[in-house]
């Protein structure tokens, strides 16, 4: 008999998971307990046809679980969440519907450094001295000339362009001028107003994002405009016939900012850019992409793009969104184009898991309702390419999850069987989905096969990628009569058809078990046809009858108290499924539902084995470690055995042991034969004996068996009279009992008994 586990929560639910107690020590090494009594969190579903599968994915901190069923959409939860007692969130993010907005203003094929307009103040630029700024160019230029504004007219001035590299080579802040990379023409003679200009004759190229110090050595000393109030220029002295030195001397700070800049020219093109923009969950899950926005601009450009929330239910209700992750286009040199990471900007969650998403990802910025671009296309060409264009949720009526080999998850819906990629749990592509021609009942796994038992023929699917993945029909059909009836082993996927009870191996080869000797009639007579749940269970198939799911109305509960079980070991030290002469005599054993109430369901608790039985409000497990178990009774009918003439048996005995904890017989019952006391066992008996034989004596024979001995058996091997006045050929006996049975003896006399 089952033992009572728990009492359920909910007293409606049909289907549960258990989570061990599980802890992770100092090396990250998880443990969990192994007792199916210890401390454990339960998930509870009122649907029956539920599947829970664990995540897959390497070192998961969040020890993600998924579920699907028919009556609600695919979920997912972290075991924190479940443990608090928080809501599962909907498996998969569904990709952003706004595009973003993109506005693109300035650059082209030149830019100008520096301070190209006075602030109205005149300042001095002395002789013999080389004047220098600071600038940073935002990309890969070379630079054309330096321009400064002259307040005073004077034919005898001398100056020419000069650039220093930064003295902090590979920096990205100007500290002070380093090595001399060029020098322009020397232009004598300056009007007041005009700008003078000294060019570059091979012009020095710059790298991007580096600081360099530009500006002019002059001969005299010359009024020139201001540009700001800064002073961020440097100087130093140094003979204008010379020539500037090849590394800047000791130079002096906090010079007046004067009205001098720098022309440059890009090496940057008038492009086509597309932005896109997905959604980032707190355990890194990401959707696919945002419809596109494509702007034509200068790639040096300022490139503002307007940023969406999603809605507020994904925000923490139906998901767990925590970042907005920005994409743009880099077109290669032969032509293609393809999507590179931008920035990630966090979306504001509170909730707590997103919050140490953001805090985790080192450079996500702050929530913000616009990004700046001005980064080149070779900076974000070195960025990450987008991966998942196509990682759509499942279908929102999609059931059967199931977990396979290589990290792959496989679900059904209708006659479409859906894979997600691999150890991405919620990314499902359209493009990798197989078809049945007829609709899918449910899923099992043999072997690494996967086998999609149908209203007709099976199908088994082998891959290891979902692109990959090749199907194969078995020519027979045999229908599924229950997605419950399907049983995953390693020999084969069973389930129950029509026909009797199949199996699927990873050959693609369905063979029907129980047709050499279970008639398709007599198969629907012993069998339950519809709502069967089924375990791998002591070594055999072990089914129920259950109760309707709650798809059903009105409920059905015709085969709730009917079941069976089949010894599936196939070694000649156990018993088979198959009546082998010489042994293996039992293989089919019809069972009713303990305790007398209909069954919810029967399932397996993954991390020990047991079997688990849901019924009246309470999960139930078989216990076989117990030494003292309770023993359900049984019913056991012989085969009929047939003698060469009529004869009048007399007495009989049965050899039998006793299970511990098997209660003490009362008074023995010696009731008529005809008493109905005789149709059940009670509580204190241990066996009632049954022998029926078909008593015509005109040699006709109708096979109509009659009742004409019953007997209670209170000492295994006591002689027990059976009533005179019959005489027959044929006879069966019926065993009532919870001890168990080792052989029966019968014969026409006492005498004749002690000597079989």
């Amino acid at each position: 008999m089952p033992k009572l586990l728990r009492a359920l929560n909910n007293s409606a639910a049909q289907f549960v998971y258990r989570i061990p107690l599980t802890t992770i020590d100092a090396n990250g090494i998880e443990t969990f307990s192994s007792s199916l009594t210890g401390p454990s969190t339960w998930l509870e579903f009122d649907d029956p046809d539920t599947n829970v599968v664990r995540s897959q994915v390497v070192n998961d901190q969040f020890q993600r679980y998924y579920s699907a069923s028919p009556s609600q959409t695919p979920q997912y939860n972290t075991l924190a969440r479940i443990q608090a007692g928080s809501p599962n969130f909907q498996l998969g993010i569904n990709p952003p519907g706004c595009a973003p907005e993109v506005i693109v203003e300035g650059g082209g094929s030149s830019a100008t450094l520096g301070y190209t307009t006075g602030n109205g103040d005149n300042g001095y630029i002395y002789g013999n001295t080389c004047q220098l700024f600071p600038i940073i160019p935002n990309a890969a230029m070379t630079i054309a000339d330096v321009q400064w504004m002259p307040m005073a007219t004077d034919a005898t001035c001398s100056f020419a362009a000069v650039i220093y590299q930064d003295l902090n080579d590979g920096g990205n802040v100007p500290t002070a001028p380093g090595v001399l990379l060029g020098v322009g023409s020397v232009i004598t003679g300056i009007t007041a107003g005009v700008l003078a200009d000294s060019q570059f004759v091979n012009q020095p190229g710059l790298i991007a994002n580096s600081p360099y110090w530009v500006g002019i050595l002059i001969n005299n000393t010359e009024a020139a405009a201001l540009g700001d109030n800064l002073n961020t220029s440097v100087s130093f002295t140094n003979t204008f016939t010379n020539g500037p030195p090849g590394v800047a001397p000791g130079v002096s700070t906090g010079q007046a900012d004067l009205q001098m800049y720098a022309d440059l020219t890009t090496t940057d093109v008038y492009e086509a850019r597309s932005y896109v923009y997905t959604w980032v969950s707190a355990y890194g899950e990401e959707s696919p992409p945002s419809p596109y926005t494509l702007v034509n601009g200068w790639a040096n450009g300022t490139w503002t793009i307007g940023l969406y929330n999603p809605v507020a239910t994904d925000m923490g209700v139906n998901r767990n969104l925590a970042i907005l992750r920005l994409y743009r286009t880099v077109v290669g040199t032969s032509g293609s184009t393809v999507y590179f990471f931008v920035a990630d900007v966090s979306l504001g969650s509170s909730d707590p898991d997103a919050i140490a998403a953001v805090a985790a990802d080192t450079g996500c910025l702050p929530p913000n309702t616009i990004y700046t671009d001005i980064l080149s296309d070779a900076v974000v060409a070195l960025t990450l390419q987008m991966p998942s264009t196509n990682y759509y949720p499942p279908p929102v009526n999609m059931q059967g999850i199931t977990a396979m080999p290589n990290g792959m998850y496989v679900g059904f819906v209708d006659n479409q069987i859906w894979f997600s990629e691999p150890y991405y749990p919620h990314a499902w592509p359209p493009g990798t989905v197989l078809t049945t021609d007829f609709p899918i009942v449910g899923l099992g796994l043999t072997s690494g096969t996967l086998v999609a038992c149908t209203a007709a023929n099976p199908w088994t699917i082998t891959g290891v990628n979902p692109t990959q993945m090749s199907m194969v029909k078995c020519a027979k059909p045999e229908p599924c009569t229950s997605r419950g009836s399907i049983l995953s082993t390693d020999a084969g996927v069973y389930f129950i058809s029509p026909n009797g009870l199949i199996m699927v191996n990873s050959s693609s080869t369905s063979t029907n078990t129980t047709e050499l000797w279970i008639t398709r009639e007599r198969w629907a007579q012993l069998a339950p046809q519809m709502y069967t749940r089924s375990v791998a269970l002591s070594s055999t198939y072990f089914c129920f009858g259950a109760t309707s799911p709650p798809s059903v109305s009105p409920v059905d509960n015709s085969q709730a108290q009917t079941g069976f079980n089949i010894e599936l070991n196939t070694d000649n030290t156990s018993f088979s499924i198959w009546p082998e002469p010489g042994g293996h005599r039992v293989g089919f054993n019809e069972m009713t539902a303990p305790y007398a109430a209909n069954i919810q369901n029967i399932l397996t608790d993954p991390w020990t084995s047991i079997g688990l039985m849901i019924q009246n409000g309470n999960v139930y497990y078989w216990d076989f470690t117990d030494p003292l178990p309770t023993m359900q009774p049984y019913d056991w009918t012989s085969k009929l055995y047939q003698d060469n003439t009529k004869k009048s048996y007399s007495a009989f005995k049965v050899f039998f042991t006793v299970p511990s904890g098997s209660p003490t017989p009362g008074l023995r019952n010696t009731a008529p034969t005809n008493d109905p006391s005789w149709n059940a066992l009670t509580a204190n008996q241990w066996l009632i004996v049954k022998i029926y034989v078909d008593v015509q004596q005109d040699g006709a024979g109708t096979g109509q068996f009659t009742l004409v001995c019953a007997r209670e058996v209170q000492k295994s091997g006591e002689v027990l009279r059976i009533p005179d006045g019959f005489k027959t050929e044929s006879f069966y006996v019926e065993f009532l009992g919870r001890v168990v049975v080792s052989n029966m003896q019968i014969a026409t006399s006492v005498h004749e008994l002690g000597n079989v």
